[in-house]
C-alpha cells in the first residue's frame, strides 16, 4: 500500500482530528487542531505549488503560519504514521510497520502514553473525528480491539468499526449488502443525500462550537459536490479525467468545511 492519493481513499476517510480545547482563554493554553488528511500528498495543496486543487482558504492559513519544506512523515501509509504522531516515536519502537489489516491484534497499545492522554490529563477537552486505523475489528474476529476513547480522547465519532471504505461514502455507510455500517455514525443528521466529507466537517465544527466561545461567533458553511461543481472542475482542463475532478473537489470540500470555521474564529479571535 504505497502512499498516493486516489479519490476512493480521499473520499472516504480523511479527516483525523485530533482537537484539543482548553477550558480557558489564557495564551498560556493555546486551542489545537490537528487536520490529518490520509494519502494527501504534499504537492496537492496550492499552498505548495498545485494549480490544479482549489485550497485558499489553506493556502491562506499556511502564508500566516508557518509551513515546513525539508520534512518527512514518519512512515508512507497510515497505521504507522498515526502510530508514530500519538506517541511520538518511530513505528519500529511502537511495533506496528504496515497499515493494520482488519482482523489484527496488534492495535495501538495502551501501555503507551499518547499525546492526546497528556492533553486531557492538563485540562483540555479532547476530540476526533474520523478514520482511526490504529486497531483490528471485531467484525473481523478481532479479540483485542482499540479505540480514540482508550487513548485519551474524551470524545470521538466518525470511526470505522470494520474494514475501511470500500467506497460507501454516502449515508447509510453501507457496501452493497453488507449487513453493518462501517463507521460509528448511528444516526442521519445531514439529509437524505448526507456525504461523508460533509458530515465529518459538521462534527468537527460542532465540536469546535461545544467547546470554544469564539467557534460560535464563526460563520457557518455547507458543503454539497453537486454535479455543476464536477463539471466545472473538469472544465478547467482536457487532461483530467472524471475521476481526478472528484478527487480534487474532495480536497476542496474536506478543506473548505473546516477551515473556513477556523479561519472565521481565527480572525474574531484576533479582533478581541
Amino acid at each position: 500500500m504505497r502512499l498516493r492519493l486516489t479519490p476512493a481513499w480521499t473520499r472516504c476517510l480523511c479527516l483525523l482530528l485530533a482537537l484539543g480545547f482548553g477550558h480557558t482563554l489564557h495564551a498560556k493554553r493555546p486551542n489545537i487542531i490537528f487536520i490529518l488528511a490520509d494519502d494527501l500528498g504534499w504537492a496537492e495543496l496550492g499552498c505548495y505549488g498545485n494549480r490544479f486543487n482549489e485550497t485558499p482558504h489553506l493556502d491562506r492559513l499556511a502564508k500566516r503560519g508557518l509551513r515546513f519544506t525539508h520534512a518527512y512523515a514518519s512512515a508512507p501509509v497510515c497505521s504507522p504514521y498515526r502510530a508514530a504522531f500519538l506517541t511520538g516515536q518511530y513505528p519500529a519502537r511502537v511495533g506496528i510497520l504496515d497499515y493494520l489489516r482488519p482482523n489484527s491484534e496488534n492495535g495501538l497499545s495502551t501501555d503507551h502514553v499518547t499525546l492526546p492522554e497528556r492533553l486531557r490529563d492538563s485540562g483540555y477537552a479532547t476530540g476526533m473525528i474520523g478514520k482511526w486505523h490504529l486497531s483490528g475489528y471485531s467484525y473481523h474476529g478481532a479479540t483485542r480491539v482499540v479505540r480514540p476513547t482508550d487513548h485519551g480522547f474524551n470524545w470521538n465519532t466518525g470511526s470505522e468499526i470494520k474494514g475501511v471504505g470500500n467506497g460507501a461514502n454516502f449515508w447509510p455507510y453501507m457496501f452493497r449488502s453488507q449487513p453493518i455500517r462501517w463507521l460509528d455514525l448511528p444516526e442521519q443528521k445531514l439529509g437524505r443525500h448526507e456525504y461523508l466529507t460533509d458530515r465529518l466537517n459538521h462534527e468537527a465544527v460542532q465540536f469546535i462550537e461545544r467547546n470554544r466561545d469564539w467557534a460560535r461567533r464563526a460563520p457557518v458553511v455547507g458543503l454539497v459536490v453537486a454535479r455543476t461543481e464536477l463539471e466545472g472542475v473538469m472544465a478547467r482542463t482536457r487532461d483530467f479525467d472524471t475521476g481526478a475532478a472528484t478527487m480534487a473537489l474532495t480536497i476542496q470540500a474536506t478543506m473548505l468545511g473546516l477551515s473556513v470555521h477556523l479561519l472565521g474564529g481565527i480572525d474574531v479571535a484576533a479582533a478581541h
